[in-house]
């Protein structure tokens, strides 16, 4: 899949850095180190990631409370 946006993103002149990205694995049973990479450069591999103020865990929940919070002005 990364292959696919890879080609595509190459081909719209987009550059997508691999120094911020990050792979967050979800629903697996089993925690499975596998090297990613993007262009050649690898991508790290992290247990939970903060997506717009969010924080996603590898079984992809979020706290209600938290998410309710946020919605609010």
């Amino acid at each position: 899949m990364l292959d696919i946006v890879e080609y595509n993103t190459k081909r719209q002149l987009v550059k997508i850095n691999p120094d911020k990205s990050e792979l967050l694995t979800l629903g697996c049973k089993h925690l499975i180190h596998v090297e990613v990479t993007l262009d050649g450069a690898p991508i790290a591999t992290v247990t939970s990631v903060k997506h717009l103020g969010i924080d996603r865990t590898a079984n992809n929940t979020a706290d209600p409370d938290v998410r309710i919070k946020i919605a609010q002005p």
